[in-house]
Protein backbone atom coordinates (compact mmCIF):
# COMPACT_ATOMS: atom_id res chain seq x y z
CA UNK A 1 0.00 0.00 0.00
CA UNK A 2 2.91 2.40 1.19
CA UNK A 3 4.67 1.53 -2.61
CA UNK A 4 1.42 2.30 -4.54
CA UNK A 5 1.17 5.86 -2.59
CA UNK A 6 5.05 6.63 -3.13
CA UNK A 7 4.62 5.46 -6.98
CA UNK A 8 1.71 7.80 -7.29
CA UNK A 9 3.44 11.00 -5.61
CA UNK A 10 5.92 9.97 -8.21
CA UNK A 11 3.84 9.63 -11.13
CA UNK A 12 2.29 13.24 -10.03
CA UNK A 13 5.80 15.09 -9.68
CA UNK A 14 6.85 13.53 -13.07
CA UNK A 15 3.60 14.61 -14.78
CA UNK A 16 3.88 18.40 -12.95
CA UNK A 17 7.59 18.05 -14.60
CA UNK A 18 6.72 17.42 -17.88
CA UNK A 19 3.48 20.12 -18.16
CA UNK A 20 5.82 22.77 -16.61
CA UNK A 21 8.67 21.93 -19.35
CA UNK A 22 5.61 22.35 -22.36
CA UNK A 23 5.02 25.21 -20.78
CA UNK A 24 8.24 26.57 -20.72
CA UNK A 25 8.94 25.17 -24.25
CA UNK A 26 6.03 27.07 -25.50
CA UNK A 27 6.61 30.36 -23.48
CA UNK A 28 10.14 29.91 -25.51
CA UNK A 29 8.83 29.94 -28.70
CA UNK A 30 6.01 32.84 -28.30
CA UNK A 31 8.82 34.71 -27.20
CA UNK A 32 10.74 33.72 -30.04
CA UNK A 33 8.17 34.58 -32.54
CA UNK A 34 7.60 37.87 -31.00
CA UNK A 35 11.14 38.88 -30.85
CA UNK A 36 11.63 38.36 -34.96
CA UNK A 37 8.48 40.35 -35.66
CA UNK A 38 9.79 43.28 -33.52
CA UNK A 39 13.59 42.77 -35.52
CA UNK A 40 11.93 42.58 -38.85
CA UNK A 41 9.88 45.54 -38.15
CA UNK A 42 12.26 47.45 -36.49
CA UNK A 43 15.87 48.75 -38.09
CA UNK A 44 17.38 45.57 -38.39
CA UNK A 45 16.74 45.63 -41.90
CA UNK A 46 20.04 46.95 -43.61
CA UNK A 47 21.68 42.90 -43.88
CA UNK A 48 18.25 42.03 -46.15
CA UNK A 49 18.11 45.32 -48.23
CA UNK A 50 18.51 45.92 -51.65
CA UNK A 51 21.74 47.51 -52.41
CA UNK A 52 22.42 50.50 -51.07
CA UNK A 53 18.88 51.01 -49.07
CA UNK A 54 18.86 51.08 -45.48
CA UNK A 55 15.89 52.32 -43.00
CA UNK A 56 16.16 56.07 -42.83
CA UNK A 57 17.48 57.01 -39.53
CA UNK A 58 15.40 60.10 -39.61
CA UNK A 59 11.89 58.57 -39.68
CA UNK A 60 10.28 58.11 -36.46
CA UNK A 61 6.92 58.10 -35.08
CA UNK A 62 3.44 59.43 -37.09
CA UNK A 63 1.00 61.16 -35.77
CA UNK A 64 -1.61 62.18 -37.76
CA UNK A 65 -5.88 62.72 -37.16
CA UNK A 66 -6.47 62.53 -40.85
CA UNK A 67 -7.13 59.39 -42.79
CA UNK A 68 -4.18 57.92 -44.10
CA UNK A 69 -5.90 56.31 -47.53
CA UNK A 70 -5.02 53.23 -48.83
CA UNK A 71 -7.06 49.85 -48.70
CA UNK A 72 -6.23 46.52 -47.47
CA UNK A 73 -3.23 44.59 -49.64
CA UNK A 74 -2.80 47.34 -51.46
CA UNK A 75 -0.19 50.40 -51.15
CA UNK A 76 -1.25 53.68 -49.14
CA UNK A 77 0.35 56.84 -50.82
CA UNK A 78 -0.14 59.66 -48.30
CA UNK A 79 -0.66 63.33 -50.39
CA UNK A 80 2.13 65.62 -51.12
CA UNK A 81 1.63 69.64 -51.05
CA UNK A 82 3.99 72.46 -51.87
CA UNK A 83 7.28 71.78 -50.25
CA UNK A 84 8.99 74.36 -48.46
CA UNK A 85 13.15 74.81 -47.69
CA UNK A 86 15.56 77.27 -47.09
CA UNK A 87 17.95 78.61 -49.91
CA UNK A 88 21.28 77.36 -50.58
CA UNK A 89 21.35 74.81 -47.38
CA UNK A 90 21.41 70.94 -47.71
CA UNK A 91 19.57 69.71 -44.64
CA UNK A 92 16.20 70.51 -45.26
CA UNK A 93 13.29 69.85 -43.43
CA UNK A 94 10.57 67.17 -45.06
CA UNK A 95 7.28 65.92 -44.21
CA UNK A 96 6.84 62.50 -46.13
CA UNK A 97 5.33 59.63 -44.16
CA UNK A 98 4.46 55.97 -44.63
CA UNK A 99 1.04 55.69 -43.92
CA UNK A 100 0.05 53.24 -41.01
CA UNK A 101 -2.23 51.05 -43.59
CA UNK A 102 0.95 50.05 -44.75
CA UNK A 103 1.93 47.77 -41.63
CA UNK A 104 3.22 44.67 -42.67
CA UNK A 105 2.84 44.90 -45.98
CA UNK A 106 5.28 47.41 -47.59
CA UNK A 107 8.13 50.24 -46.59
CA UNK A 108 8.31 53.42 -49.03
CA UNK A 109 11.42 55.34 -49.96
CA UNK A 110 10.99 58.78 -51.39
CA UNK A 111 12.85 60.76 -53.81
CA UNK A 112 12.74 64.54 -54.29
CA UNK A 113 13.31 65.39 -58.12
CA UNK A 114 13.91 68.70 -59.77
CA UNK A 115 12.67 69.17 -63.53
CA UNK A 116 14.54 71.08 -66.13
CA UNK A 117 12.55 73.95 -67.95
CA UNK A 118 11.58 71.49 -70.22
CA UNK A 119 10.59 68.51 -68.34
CA UNK A 120 12.44 66.27 -70.20
CA UNK A 121 14.83 65.63 -67.21
CA UNK A 122 15.32 65.78 -63.80
CA UNK A 123 18.09 66.03 -61.26
CA UNK A 124 17.52 64.04 -58.02
CA UNK A 125 18.04 65.92 -55.16
CA UNK A 126 17.62 63.42 -52.52
CA UNK A 127 16.57 60.03 -52.06
CA UNK A 128 15.44 58.79 -48.33
CA UNK A 129 16.46 54.97 -46.84
CA UNK A 130 13.51 52.53 -46.24
CA UNK A 131 10.44 54.17 -43.97
CA UNK A 132 8.17 51.46 -41.92
CA UNK A 133 4.64 51.69 -42.02
CA UNK A 134 3.26 54.77 -39.19
CA UNK A 135 6.76 56.48 -39.57
CA UNK A 136 7.93 60.05 -41.39
CA UNK A 137 10.67 61.65 -42.95
CA UNK A 138 11.47 65.01 -40.79
CA UNK A 139 14.65 65.56 -42.50
CA UNK A 140 16.95 64.89 -45.90
CA UNK A 141 20.38 65.44 -47.38
CA UNK A 142 20.25 67.90 -50.66
CA UNK A 143 22.89 66.93 -53.30
CA UNK A 144 23.80 70.12 -53.32
CA UNK A 145 21.94 73.69 -52.22
CA UNK A 146 19.11 75.32 -54.15
CA UNK A 147 18.49 79.53 -54.99
CA UNK A 148 15.57 80.99 -53.86
CA UNK A 149 12.60 80.33 -56.24
CA UNK A 150 9.85 78.43 -57.44
CA UNK A 151 10.57 75.15 -58.86
CA UNK A 152 8.30 72.36 -60.68
CA UNK A 153 9.10 69.21 -58.30
CA UNK A 154 8.03 65.58 -58.20
CA UNK A 155 7.69 63.15 -55.27
CA UNK A 156 9.06 59.62 -56.60
CA UNK A 157 7.59 57.57 -54.05
CA UNK A 158 8.80 53.62 -54.86
CA UNK A 159 6.80 50.64 -52.30
CA UNK A 160 9.36 47.59 -51.01
CA UNK A 161 7.08 44.77 -50.19
CA UNK A 162 7.86 43.74 -46.56
CA UNK A 163 9.33 40.04 -47.55
CA UNK A 164 12.69 38.71 -46.78
CA UNK A 165 13.87 40.33 -50.43
CA UNK A 166 12.27 43.68 -49.82
CA UNK A 167 10.86 43.42 -53.57
CA UNK A 168 10.33 46.55 -55.25
CA UNK A 169 6.32 46.97 -56.34
CA UNK A 170 4.74 49.52 -58.47
CA UNK A 171 5.41 53.39 -57.85
CA UNK A 172 4.11 56.79 -57.95
CA UNK A 173 5.39 60.40 -58.88
CA UNK A 174 3.49 63.56 -57.56
CA UNK A 175 4.09 66.96 -58.72
CA UNK A 176 4.88 69.39 -56.81
CA UNK A 177 6.03 73.12 -56.02
CA UNK A 178 9.54 73.41 -54.42
CA UNK A 179 9.39 76.90 -52.90
CA UNK A 180 12.67 77.91 -51.84
CA UNK A 181 13.02 80.98 -49.18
Amino acid sequence: MKREQKKGKINNKVKWLIFLLIFLMVLIMVGLDHFTKVNRLSGSLNSNAPVGIMVDSNAGDCQTSENDGGAEQNVAISGVGAITIPANQKEVPVNFYNPKQNAELYYLTFELRLYNEDKAQYEVLCTSGLVSPGNRVYRMTLSHGIEKGKYDAVVHIQPYRMNRDRTPTNNVDIKTKLIVE
